[in-house]
């Protein structure tokens, strides 16, 4: 059933919406969708009418200017492509950018610094990746320009940028070696790498929001298994710890997460270790008791999500 466009414009600040973009039906890159769903305050799911041009599985996303920029991906096995696809919000149709990234890739990281959007690590298909690349949204012709390289590959890491440190956080990740369970700062003015804490476990294949104070951390791979675990991570102190008493319901690498309506996190589909997820969890985050709990009297029959998803991305809107 396809969703109402017409009211899908970004906010500033609350936001009402999730759209979720792109995964795969099966293991191996296989089967990646083109699909694009919308997920309400109201946990309600519908298609967006409008798919992407490419299926991708793997990709990541950003709003800049009522634009949704998706980068990259792969279109199947080992077809890791370099491709930027527009969504323009107040349009309602895809485009492909007349610039591209200089390394195709999917499994990276993404943060941005107001316009300007850094991309980091991946795969290719064949090897991880530490090339960092850097493309300001706000020029008229856009180009991506190459930066200094990672310290080591990291790939299923995830990135957050720190506006009052102005530091990119990267957590996590798989190194071609071991999945890894460190906090690696990196400068977007210096391109310098720096270790910077451990995480209570080693995880790749996370999804991660901010709220208050804090990261908090959903599933991912461990390095022996697919886990059910939440992690949080402060970051006035850069500590981290396990949540105790909230953890998700199922085990699951390769979701995508936002927050929506200031205080609720929705966690999206997935890999439970054998299948691609169409469900999703909601949790509440108390800002007095600076407490996340997750919320059980949902339908799982009604909240979840159109198509089964391993590894799509999202924004809120």
């Amino acid at each position: 059933m396809g969703a109402k466009t017409s009211s899908i414009v970004a906010s500033q600040s609350i936001y009402k919406k999730m759209l979720i973009i792109g995964g795969c039906e099966l293991s191996l890159e296989r089967n990646p969708h083109d699909t694009v769903e919308v997920l309400d305050d109201q946990n309600k799911v519908e298609y967006l009418g409008q798919n992407s041009l490419l299926p991708v599985r793997g990709p990541m996303a950003h709003i800049y200017n009522n634009k949704i920029y998706l980068f990259g991906g792969c279109t199947g096995p080992k077809q890791h492509i370099d491709t930027i696809q527009i969504y323009d919000l107040l349009l309602n149709q895809w485009s492909i950018a007349p610039f591209k990234m200089i390394n195709g890739r999917s499994c990276f990281m993404l943060s941005n610094i107001e316009s300007e959007v850094y991309i980091l690590g991946g795969y290719n298909g064949y090897e991880c990746l530490r090339e960092v690349e850097k493309i300001d949204l706000s020029q008229d012709n856009p180009q991506s320009v190459i930066l200094k390289n990672l310290y080591h590959p990291v790939k299923n890491g995830y990135s957050f940028y720190d506006p009052i440190k102005q530091i990119i956080y990267i957590i996590g990740g798989w190194d071609e070696k071991e999945t890894q369970d460190k906090i690696f700062s990196y400068n977007p003015k210096t391109q310098e790498m720096a270790f910077v804490s451990y995480l209570p476990h080693k995880v790749e294949g996370h999804s991660l929001v901010q709220i208050d104070n804090f990261l908090y951390i959903f599933g991912g791979f461990d390095g022996y298994s697919v886990t059910d675990t939440i992690i949080r991570v402060d970051l006035k102190y850069m500590t981290s710890e396990v949540v105790q008493g909230c953890k998700l319901k199922y085990k699951r690498e390769n979701s995508t997460s936002q927050i929506l309506n200031g205080n609720t996190i929705i966690v999206a589909g997935g890999w439970n270790g054998n299948s691609s997820m169409d469900s999703m969890e909601v949790f509440k985050y108390d800002f007095d008791k600076k407490t996340l709990s997750r919320e059980d009297n949902i339908d799982e029959n009604l909240v979840k999500l159109q198509s089964i998803r391993n590894r799509p991305c999202s924004v809120a809107l």
